[in-house]
């Protein structure tokens, strides 16, 4: 049997204002065909489907047109929810989707044996049982005891993960002896080189899991979490496949890979069997490059800039002198004077010797692309010290409620998107 490993596909992610669509509508195409190239019977998803907990109505479609498509090819799916997930979302047409051979594991239910999905092969026998783990969220654990610390809080999270793991081990061992296993996850795993946009992936999961202490009973460990592909702990059965396409400029020099699991190849480790998979390298949709200079240097760099199958993305540095007014209109000018269809400029930031402190940070930085709290600490410097503290807390205070307002209309956009 042939499985397919892939994760972190973030439909609905933004490069600063460049939505991501086309390069995910590519990646489907090319992953739909793949699955038909190598015959995969299986494709297991470990999680993050969704850049956020209420996709749009494009990220929602894209994800079940994709679906659809696999029903065509007769090819099982299993897929867990991560921590951009939101598992309702995932879950509200799980019940339909089984009947179609779909299995979604959004979020942890109070059987946690309905994480034990049995796969079967074109003759009808027990193959293959998949311990399809969602992103486990601290409440999910059951951790013992207080804590005073966050270091023994971190380590009873990393406690509750693994307890998890060898709990569905034994119940895999029982309810279905003598079947081979693999387990999912998406977690974090002590080691791994991580990008930008993974700064705070430990949030609401303190603990960083060491391979080796994963119970030895799964013979591969199918994560996600982790935006670049590479082996956990040295050990070639617990992979990260990686996300299929960069999310982030710090990413653009990863390779991108899915992993082609094949259960008839077995190797032998420490005693135990285990399947290593095979790379598949994912296709280069669209570049991502970063420039920097003046502006003579990056217009020549711009004219060496050719496309892949979508425009490159550019992100530009540029080292002028001058004022910040004269500046702004000056580099605005010189990108819409050098559009082409090769490219687009995703963002820039101008770096100015003559700039003032205040006058710099509005020139590295475009009012997207900075938290509201930078922006208010920035004007508050402007203020009377001793009226700072009471302004602080009056913005933090008005700020969760702004927050909690946002999400709540995040909530009902998705109800009505759901119901249409």
């Amino acid at each position: 049997m042939k499985l397919l490993h892939t994760s972190d596909w973030h439909l609905g992610k933004k490069l600063y204002k460049v939505e991501l669509r086309q390069e995910h509508a590519l990646f489907f195409d090319w992953l739909l065909q793949t699955i038909v190239d190598y015959e995969v019977e299986v494709l297991l998803v470990s999680g993050d489907v969704f850049d956020t907990a209420y996709p749009s109505q494009e990220s929602l479609e894209a994800y079940y047109r994709f679906l659809a498509q696999l029903i065509k090819v007769s090819c099982k799916v299993i897929v867990t929810g991560g921590n951009h997930d939101s598992p309702y979302t995932l879950n509200a047409p799980s019940e339909l989707l089984q009947h179609l051979d779909i299995t979604v594991l959004g979020g942890l239910e109070q059987d946690r044996t309905t994480q034990l999905v049995p796969v079967y092969n074109a003759h009808h026998d027990l193959e293959l049982v998949v311990a399809a783990v969602p992103f486990l969220r601290d409440q999910d654990l059951i951790l013992e005891g207080p804590e005073d610390t966050q270091e023994e809080r971190a380590q009873q999270v990393v406690d509750g993960i693994l307890g998890h793991y060898r709990y569905l081990a034994g119940e895999c061992a029982s309810k279905y002896p003598g079947v081979p296993a693999i387990a999912m996850g998406h977690l974090f795993a002590k080691g791994v080189t991580t990008s930008d946009t993974e700064k705070n992936i430990q949030v609401g999961n303190l603990g960083a899991i060491d391979a080796l202490d994963l119970p030895d009973y799964f013979r591969y460990y199918a994560l996600g979490h982790i935006h670049k592909p590479q082996w956990v702990g040295g050990l070639d059965f617990v992979r990260y496949c990686g996300a299929p396409v960069p999310l982030s400029f710090s990413e653009a020099h990863y390779a991108r890979e899915v992993l082609l699991i094949d259960t008839s190849r077995q190797l032998e480790y420490q005693g135990r069997y285990t399947y290593v998979p095979a790379s598949i390298p994912v296709p280069e949709f669209r570049k991502l490059i970063r420039l920097h200079g003046n502006l003579d240097a990056i217009a020549e760099q711009l004219k060496e800039i050719s496309a892949s199958a979508l425009p490159a993305l550019v992100d530009l540095e540029i080292h002028e002198s001058g004022s910040a007014s004269l500046l702004q209109q000056k580099v605005f000018a010189f990108i819409k004077d050098h559009q082409r269809p090769e490219y687009l400029v995703a963002n820039r930031k101008i770096i100015s010797e003559d700039a003032s402190i205040s006058e710099q940070v509005a020139l590295e930085h475009t009012i997207d692309s900075i938290a509201p709290e930078q922006v208010f600490e920035l004007l508050l410097q402007q203020q009377v010290p001793s009226q700072q503290e009471s302004l602080r807390a009056l913005f933090l205070e008005l700020n969760q409620i702004v927050q909690a307002e946002l999400k709540e209309q995040e909530k009902i956009r998705f109800r009505e998107n759901t119901s249409n």
